[in-house]
């Protein structure tokens, strides 16, 4: 009995083990597959970013024909105009602080198709940083927002929230839970009908990126910066990761770099800190938000000053005045040289 039963072990032994050499090549090939449809959305992304940055260097962004559709004397609070509800929402502080005139708005609505609710000003001009673009010297370059934003709730996010699994109470049947559930069902059309009705207030989140590249034009380019090295790869070249990567390694080598850098990293999350107000404050304090405010989150959000999230940000924060932040330097360098790439024959 003891040999028979040491017999049966060594089988169920032998089966899982033939169990888990089977499993290995399955997660191999599904891994091949999830790199394989990565590649592609990446290539996928790149070959996008071309195409605006083209269309844009030529001036067919379709988001610059939304210009001819605002009328000057357009309500920018009216719900009929062009503004997504979605991102239309204004925080009470921004009223105080917003120095937004009303052809910045236009500019603005045309540039981006709505005026985010957290804007305060335009801190950045074409013509600052780049006078000889004379057709879009006085479109803004980049704009300035205030650090807690409003938006609607997503569809994925409130079914999650108010998805309720049926419990049994004292003395309730499994029939009873079952025809509580087909009720539910049945009430989905009225349901539907009360949410158009009645929409639920808006939620309120932190937005520690304080200044954005709004002009589609220098978007493009500033995207096609972080993709480019990606795109050689692909296509079986070297590649680095793009611009991001080699701004990372730049400031790792070049010490005056990295401490020019740690200055802006300072400035910018000192700056958000003190943007904002007293009742706000109070407010992150309750929702306990106080680590994503701090004074030492610096660029976008970012906790190290050699950490680089995305160009734009570094850039945004270069043209708003900001001579420290480096990164954003060398992207303001990178895109004139894609400027006077597109203007050779």
């Amino acid at each position: 009995m003891v040999g028979d039963a040491n017999t049966t072990i060594i089988k169920v032994d032998n089966i899982e083990d033939e169990q888990q050499k089977e499993a290995k090549p399955t997660t191999k090939n599904h891994s091949r597959k999830n790199m394989g449809r990565n590649a592609r959305r990446r290539r996928q992304k790149v070959l996008a970013i071309e195409a605006a940055a083209a269309q844009a260097a030529i001036g067919n962004t379709p988001a610059l024909d939304c210009e001819s559709s605002i009328e000057p004397g357009a309500d920018i609070g009216n719900p009929s105009c062009i503004l997504p509800q979605d991102r239309g929402y204004q925080w009470p502080a921004v009223k105080d602080l917003c120095l937004l005139s009303e052809s910045d708005k236009h500019q603005l609505i045309a540039q981006l198709g709505y005026l985010p609710g957290n804007a305060l000003q335009v801190v950045a001009r074409v013509k600052d940083y780049f006078p000889s673009l004379c057709n879009i010297a006085d479109e803004p370059l980049a704009l300035k927002l205030y650090p807690l934003v409003l938006r609607d709730e997503s569809d994925s996010t409130r079914s999650h929230r108010k998805r309720r699994r049926p419990q049994t109470q004292e003395g309730e049947d499994v029939t009873t839970i079952r025809d509580k559930t087909n009720n539910d069902i049945n009430d989905n059309e009225s349901r539907e009908k009360k949410k158009k009705k009645k929409k639920d207030p808006p939620l309120v989140e932190p937005f520690p990126t304080m200044y954005w590249v709004t002009h589609p034009r220098f978007r493009a380019l500033i995207s096609k910066l972080e993709l480019i090295s990606t795109a050689t790869a692909e296509e079986g070249g070297g590649g680095s990761g793009g611009s991001i990567k080699q701004f990372q390694d730049r400031l790792q080598k070049e010490s005056e770099a990295l401490a020019s850098m740690k200055r802006a990293h300072l400035q910018y999350g000192q700056e958000r800190f003190d943007l904002i107000t007293q009742d706000d404050w109070k407010f992150i304090q309750n929702r306990q938000w106080e680590a994503a405010f701090s004074p030492s989150r610096g660029v976008a959000g970012i906790r190290k000053p050699s950490g680089i999230k995305c160009l734009h940000s570094h850039a945004a924060h270069y043209w708003s005045g900001c001579r420290d932040n480096v990164v954003g330097q060398w992207t303001s360098d990178q895109v004139k040289t894609l400027l006077d790439e597109a203007d050779q024959p």
